[in-house]
């Protein structure tokens, strides 16, 4: 085999893989997920976010009470749904428990 043929064969493995790793990644609709971090505000004033340590965005606006953003860092678990939110980003989570750590979130 020729070295074009190889690369693009090296490109299309590499290509394959990341799709197949992202279609994995997505949580289930159901799922019962376990996130420590700091909660974000979304892009709309009323939307609350938590990113998980895997880089995956939640939604935790129907968080109640809700979560103060950029304050302490949080550990919550959540039930993904397959509902749709108006903050339109983020897996958005119901059933959310959670609890406050005693530190503090990074400046951004």
């Amino acid at each position: 085999m020729d070295s074009q043929r190889l690369l693009a064969l090296a490109v299309l493995l590499c290509v394959t893989a990341g799709f197949s790793f992202a279609a994995m990644a997505a949580p289930k609709a159901g799922s019962q997920v376990t996130i420590v971090g700091c909660p974000k505000a979304g892009t709309i004033p009323t939307c609350v976010m938590l990113k998980a340590a895997d880089g995956t965005n939640y939604n935790i606006s129907s968080a109640s009470p809700k979560p103060v953003a950029d304050d302490v860092v949080i550990r919550l678990t959540g039930k993904v749904t397959d509902k749709y939110s108006i903050c339109i980003q983020g897996y958005v989570l119901d059933d959310i428990k959670w609890t406050a750590t005693r530190q503090k979130c990074p400046k951004s």
